[in-house]
């Protein structure tokens, strides 16, 4: 894949992704906010973190797997979506040992806000790909770019 194509792919899929997640998450700050008060504005805040980070985790190392088209390639993608899986189960476990997800508010806000960032980012990722220009076969005799 051509490394201009693929910065401009890696830029589409994380404004998008981020764009949408947010649009998501910020009704449901506000709506934790409101229902829960304080405490589950901090699950909101540590969901967002969390979220975020495995999302930018995830389009970064993606882009430099597709780099590669060979088996190699794809052997980085499942490696890094079994780091990044590995990474968020180790964040939960030590969230959830030092007593940072303690309390029905705290949790709920945490779970509502991944469900909306999760249906956000999923919707972006949906709508980059819809606007990209990319092609996705390649005709016999014609050369792809």
């Amino acid at each position: 894949m051509n490394p201009s194509v693929n910065s401009a792919w890696l830029r589409s899929m994380t404004r998008r992704g981020l764009l949408f997640a947010m649009v998501c998450a910020v009704p449901a700050g506000v709506v934790n906010g409101i229902v829960g008060g304080l405490e589950s504005v901090i699950g909101w805040l540590l969901a967002v973190g969390l979220v975020g980070l495995y999302f930018i985790a995830g389009v970064v190392g993606d882009a430099l797997a597709v780099r590669r088209a060979d088996a190699f390639g794809m052997t980085m993608l499942l490696a890094g979506f079994l780091v990044r899986a590995a990474a968020v189960a180790l964040v939960l476990w030590l969230l959830a040992s030092h007593g940072l997800l303690a309390g029905a508010n705290r949790g709920n806000g945490f779970v509502w806000t991944v469900l909306a960032m999760v249906i956000g980012w999923t919707a972006g990722l949906v709508d980059a790909h819809r606007r990209a220009r990319l092609p996705i076969y390649a005709s016999v005799g014609r050369e792809t770019p």
